[in-house]
């Protein structure tokens, strides 16, 4: 809301998916950074037909890109517990060059032009947790399994990871040649993973859409009759030191957290055994509505 931007601008670091790119632009806060939202792994201008599915334009279109499940039928469909899968934004093989390519002209280009500053890649993620398994991209379109090879499961194959870290290295290079930041969306703060890390070395900030009130694995929309548990010292400690680590390389960190009475989270902030108050912790206690 306008109105909104206005009052409260001067108090917004970062906005993530933002709009009103004109309004905040000529806030009192003209230099905030205004993430373009974008799918890091899916379509990010679904092309949808009669039926609400970006599939069959894909597959007439560029049908190389998409990326299946091994039964080479079913799309590797962004599926979420509690909320079943969509079939809006295709999911696209990461590791075939033209993906990029795809992405920059039709998603990040044109964030640039609108003023935006930022790129908020969502669901970004180094485990291959719908299944993904390979793309007709073989010769004359014939099948090319990417993982699960060797006996390994395709959820389990590290070579995803490989494919997403590789991608990302691109990706930034590319958008910050385009002059924009890159913040993804990425709950897994584990300072002992070292593709975790390697993500965080590519990328400017992060955004944790699971803040500190970490699911168990249940996302909000199934918590109205199982809330996961609380924050602990250990859990909360684990967290503050990452994001330590990512503030003495000047990155940021914005967390999404649920607090007080509701069918969330129910997390009482009153319960958290650290004192997160002052400038100094500001990054730490960051509220974003996404």
């Amino acid at each position: 809301v306008p109105a909104n931007i206005t009052a409260f601008a001067n108090d917004i670091d970062y906005v993530w998916g933002a709009q009103q790119i004109a309004t905040w632009r000529n806030s009192t806060n003209p230099d905030v950074v205004l993430s373009k939202y974008i799918p890091y792994c899916r379509d990010p201008t679904p092309h949808l037909d009669k039926n609400n599915s970006g599939l069959p334009w894909w597959q007439e279109n560029k049908p190389e890109l998409v990326l299946y499940q091994c039964d080479q039928v079913t799309p590797a469909w962004e599926c979420f517990p509690g909320e079943g899968c969509a079939h809006v934004s295709v999911p696209l093989d990461l590791s075939n060059p033209e993906t990029l390519e795809y992405q920059m002209e039709v998603a990040v280009l044109p964030a640039a032009q609108d003023g935006y500053n930022a790129i908020a890649l969502d669901n970004y993620g180094l485990t291959n947790t719908w299944k993904a398994c390979g793309s007709f991209k073989g010769p004359n379109g014939t099948w090319v399994q990417m993982y699960g090879n060797g006996g390994v499961a395709p959820e389990d194959d590290p070579q995803y990871t490989a494919d997403v870290l590789n991608w990302t290295a691109r990706a930034v290079d590319q958008i910050h040649g385009a002059g924009l930041l890159v913040i993804p969306n990425f709950s897994d703060l584990n300072l002992e993973d070292e593709c975790v890390l390697t993500m965080s070395n590519l990328t400017d900030g992060i955004l944790s859409e699971a803040g500190f009130a970490l699911w168990d694995p249940v996302p909000n929309t199934t918590s109205f009759t199982t809330p996961p548990p609380m924050t602990n010292p250990d859990k909360f400690k684990a967290q503050v030191e990452f994001i330590r680590n990512m503030q003495n390389y000047g990155k940021g960190f914005y967390a999404i957290n649920e607090w007080g009475a509701g069918p969330d989270y129910g997390l009482n902030p009153a319960m958290i055994p650290y004192n997160i108050t002052g400038d100094a912790n500001r990054p730490i206690r960051q509220f974003v509505s996404a």
